[in-house]
């Protein structure tokens, strides 16, 4: 088997002169918020004058995988269990100790 890798269909590559590639590191804290969907992350705040185009968690420590929620502004952590009914990516759970865990989001702007 293969994977099927196209392209996705734009109307041509734009200018995003001027551009920038921006890296925050998010600390995690002992209680995340999943019954409010995830942590709050106010980029306006934390890149003030910037139009944010992407933002993509990358580097997560203790094994966690980072979503950005873009339509509500908000950074969840998942964690994997091949062996749950509910799938092998499975939300953090409300309240969960995520105490020291660290996630990078490369963010895109212009």
């Amino acid at each position: 088997m293969a994977a099927t890798v196209a392209q996705a269909a734009y109307d041509g590559a734009k200018p995003l002169a001027p551009s920038f590639i921006d890296r925050l590191t998010v600390t995690a804290d002992d209680s995340y918020p999943a019954a409010t969907g995830g942590y709050p992350i106010d980029l306006s705040t934390e890149l003030p004058g910037k139009t944010v185009v992407a933002v993509i968690p990358v580097m997560s420590s203790d094994g966690y995988l980072g979503w950005w929620d873009a339509q509500n502004g908000k950074l969840k952590f998942y964690y994997f269990n091949y062996d749950a009914a509910d799938g092998p990516a499975i939300e953090v759970v409300n309240a969960a100790d995520l105490t020291d865990v660290t996630l990078d989001l490369v963010i895109l702007s212009k």
